[in-house]
């Protein structure tokens, strides 16, 4: 390695490497992993401004052709994302930033005053989607967390829970480790063991969600509008959606599910149970599975 002050180059030992470094993981090139990339038809601008005093909830505004996400931040700030077609961008940052403005406060006029305060392009920053689950997580005493294993559409933060429940159950299973003086790199696999099978729904069901926007179609934004209002209304919907994105449980949609959500069979008013709620939900024993079986070896 090379240090930066110095610039001289110097040894590091240690038992083992993670590799957190994102979409670009040198970790992962080592291992020698490939991962095949699914790229969506469009992509999204994204920064954060001040927000009006009175948007303290995050909202979501939808045309069939628009979407524009608003996330309340602390010390009276708002990030946004806001949808393109992909390849856009450069048109656009060729027009004045008034354009910008414009696009934000014709969704939602609420922002005037507030966006406006964007006053360069170069502040504005470009996300392009993208979704890839690498095969490997664990290659003898390396392992990658977040980005660098998988990545996911960014409709709904499913990729920012990834990754903290990753170093949730890979730093526990170091502690473990080094506790208990029991060092095998075989240990690792625990992760996987874990992780991969529920990273593998959310990836699933954060594509079907990027998938109701990547047809700019009046039906289809109407339908998409509609299923979003009956998720929000439908009790049981919107536990099983929050539980799922969330990354704290796992519990599949039904066919009836499904058409509830499309308008086909009536919202359920009925509340779940808290065993209901915790019967889907992950135990400890299921997120650190090791110590139960006391298998470290």
């Amino acid at each position: 390695m090379e240090d930066r002050s110095e610039k001289e180059p110097f040894d590091i030992e240690c038992e083992f490497i993670i590799g957190a470094e994102g979409r670009s993981s040198v970790t992962r090139d080592y291992m020698g992993i490939e991962v095949s990339e699914k790229k969506y038809n469009h992509h999204f601008l994204t920064v954060t401004f001040p927000r009006p005093l009175d948007m303290t909830k995050g909202r979501i505004v939808s045309t069939y052709q628009s979407f524009l996400g608003l996330f309340p931040l602390p010390n009276e700030e708002v990030r946004s994302v806001y949808l393109i077609p992909a390849g856009e961008y450069k048109s656009l940052r060729k027009k004045p930033i008034s354009e910008f403005h414009k696009l934000y406060i014709d969704l939602c006029p609420d922002l005037k005053g507030y966006v406006d305060q964007i006053t360069e392009w170069k502040l504005i920053q470009l996300m392009v989607p993208m979704k890839y689950h690498a095969d490997t997580y664990v290659k003898d005493h390396l392992a990658l967390i977040g980005d660098a294993a998988h990545t996911v559409h960014p409709m709904a933060g499913e990729g920012m829970n990834m990754a903290i429940q990753d170093g949730s159950v890979l730093g526990e299973l170091l502690c473990d480790m080094y506790a208990s003086g029991r060092l095998d790199p075989a240990n690792l696999e625990w992760y996987p063991k874990v992780r991969k099978r529920r990273v593998s729904h959310q990836l699933h069901l954060s594509h079907l969600s990027a998938l109701a926007y990547s047809y700019p179609y009046r039906p289809v934004g109407w339908l998409r509008n509609k299923s979003l209002q009956r998720m929000e209304k439908d009790r049981v919907s919107q536990f099983k959606q929050m539980l799922n994105i969330s990354g704290l449980g796992m519990w599949r949609e039904t066919v009836y599910d499904r058409m509830v959500q499309g308008g086909l069979l009536p919202l359920r008013k009925s509340f779940l149970s808290n065993e209901e709620k915790l019967g889907a939900s992950f135990t400890e024993e299921q997120d650190y599975p090791w110590k139960e079986k006391e298998e470290l070896i």
